[in-house]
């Protein structure tokens, strides 16, 4: 999915994504 693509390019938001 495209949210999943996102939250590989955003390391910083991923973190976010991850809580």
């Amino acid at each position: 999915c495209l949210y999943d693509t996102q939250k590989r390019l955003r390391t910083t938001n991923s973190e976010n994504y991850a809580s």
